[in-house]
This record gives C-alpha cells, sequence and structure tokens, in this order.
C-alpha cells in the first residue's frame, strides 16, 4: 500500500475538519514546483536588475564620452589659439634676443619630437586625446626652451646695461678745451711731455658731474701734480681722475651716479690757470678721454 499524507483542513463551517489526502509523490512534485519556481523567479530577478544597472551605467558612460568630447574639442581650439599666440610671440622674442646680441632659439624645436614612450590609444576614439596630448608636450618644451633664453636675454641685458650705465659718456664739466690727450709741451718746462687726460678751462667753482656711476675711490691733495684730485672707479676695470680742484664733494665709499655733481673746477697743484684735468683710465691705462664722451664733437667747433 503506497504512504500517503493526510492533510486535515479545519474551517468555521465544517465540524470536524475535512481531510485532504494527497500522495507522497505529488506532494515532492509540488514541492520542487515551488523551488524550481523561486530559484528561476530569483534569477530572473537578478538578471533584470543587473540589466537595469548596466543601461543605467552605459547611459552614463554616453553622457560623460559626449561631455569628454566637447572638452577634447574645446582644448583643441585653445591648442590651437596658444599655438598661434606663441608664433606671434616668438616673433617679438627673436627681435629682442637679437637686440640682446643672444643666439635666439630656432623656430624647428617647436615641433620636434620629445622623449619618453607615447601611449597607443585603447581605441581609434581616443587618437585626437593622445595627439593633444602630444601637441601640448610639445609646446611645454617649446616654451621651457625658451623661458631660459629668455633667462640669458635678460641677465646679458642687465650686464649691458651696467656697462652702459659705469661706462663714461659724458663731458664731466662746462668748459673750453684747452689741451687733449698724448705728447705736448709741457706748460712749464716747454719739454715735449706725454699728457694723460684733457684739460678744460672753466672758472673757479663749474660743476664737475660724474660721467657713468660707480664708487669714489680715492680723495687726496697734493702741493704739485694734480693738486686736489678725486678719482672714481666705476666697476668694470675703469677708473676716472680729475685734478686741479677746488672742492670735493663726495667722499670715498660714497656711491655715485651719471650726472651727480661730485666737485668744483679749481687752480689748484701745478696748474697754469683755473680749469678741469680729466683722465679715463683702462686697468690703470690712461686712454683718451674724448672716446667716452658721446658725441664729443658737439663740444669743439
Amino acid at each position: 500500500m503506497k504512504r500517503r499524507i493526510l492533510i486535515k483542513i479545519f474551517s468555521d463551517e465544517t465540524k470536524g475538519g475535512k481531510d485532504l489526502s494527497l500522495s507522497k509523490g505529488l506532494v515532492k512534485f509540488i514541492f520542487i514546483s515551488i523551488s524550481l519556481f523561486l530559484i528561476s523567479f530569483t534569477f530572473l530577478l537578478y538578471h533584470f536588475i543587473n540589466y537595469n544597472v548596466a543601461r543605467y551605467k552605459l547611459n552614463q558612460y554616453v553622457t560623460e564620452n559626449n561631455y569628454l568630447k566637447k572638452k577634447v574639442k574645446a582644448l583643441e581650439q585653445k591648442t590651437a589659439l596658444l599655438d598661434s599666440t606663441i608664433d606671434d610671440y616668438y616673433h617679438k622674442y627673436t627681435a629682442l634676443a637679437t637686440y640682446a646680441g643672444v643666439q635666439p632659439v630656432p623656430y624647428e624645436l617647436k615641433n620636434i619630437g620629445i622623449g619618453g614612450q607615447i601611449e597607443e590609444p585603447p581605441t581609434k576614439d581616443l587618437k585626437p586625446v593622445v595627439d593633444l596630448d602630444e601637441k601640448i608636450r610639445k609646446l611645454e618644451k617649446f616654451v621651457d626652451i625658451q623661458m631660459a633664453s629668455f633667462q640669458k636675454i635678460e641677465n646679458k641685458l642687465e650686464r649691458d646695461n651696467y656697462i652702459r650705465s659705469h661706462t663714461p659718456s659724458i663731458l664731466p664739466c662746462n668748459g673750453r678745451f684747452t689741451s687733449g690727450f698724448g705728447m705736448r709741451h709741457d706748460p712749464f718746462t716747454g719739454r715735449m711731455h706725454f699728457h694723460y687726460g684733457i684739460d678744460l678751462a672753466a672758472p673757479i667753482g663749474t660743476p664737475i658731474y660724474a660721467p657713468a656711476d660707480g664708487i669714489v675711490k680715492r680723495v687726496r691733495r697734493t702741493k704739485g701734480g694734480y693738486g686736489l684730485m678725486l678719482e672714481i672707479d666705476h666697476g668694470i676695470g675703469i677708473t676716472t681722475r680729475y685734478g686741479h680742484l677746488s672742492m670735493v664733494l663726495v667722499r670715498p665709499g660714497q656711491k655715485v651716479k651719471r650726472g651727480q655733481i661730485i666737485a668744483r673746477v679749481g687752480n689748484t697743484g701745478r696748474s697754469t690757470g683755473p680749469h678741469l684735468h680729466y683722465e679715463v683710465r683702462i686697468l690703470n691705462k690712461p686712454v683718451n678721454p674724448l672716446n667716452y664722451i658721446i658725441p664729443y664733437q658737439s663740444f669743439f667747433d
């Protein structure tokens, strides 16, 4: 006799309950069917959720991709504008480099390759990004090279400006030219004697101006020779001397600027009359001061 499962069902309408007899095989079938239904439902629900999540992410990726494409396009336009601006400034840069006497950076360096491995894009859609990155790296390298060149130009211009400001270039006083540089007859002995500077006759007290920036090296007085004398060191191997002064208005160690009043014309020392004896020396060797007066022709008719 086959085993059966008896299920008793109670309700308010039936007294004593109602019997429901099921075979054991039927119960197993029902249990298996319900289990399969629950497993299938769970599987379908899982894949349904995953599908919707994946679809949401895909839409998000598409939106981000479109946004990035717009950004890359905008960056390409900005890079092209930057490239054009660099070209404009390059012409000004070359003019400045030529003026400063510095060899300009060759324009060809702007498009030259740079070191390092270039990453291959995983898809052709990403090639514009890689190309843009390479273009920006080239521009950065070119700008870095130009900045180093600009530093050289700045240093050169500063040095040139220092040399210009410290090189004698103006007449030290308003006076009449009475004696030049070189061999001449000594006014006291009449013998030929080398004159190491120029003489400018002027009334006692006439202002004497520094012909260039420098530092007062010394002030001294002698009975003969220069008399009251002033010497200025201009810092680039050039010194200037001023003799026969009546008054010195600066002191040793003091900085002076071109055009500053430093002394006054006098008649001290070995002198035949009020005048300024002016010397220019390079590494202590006397040179013709007229070569350091711009333009000296305007003072002599």
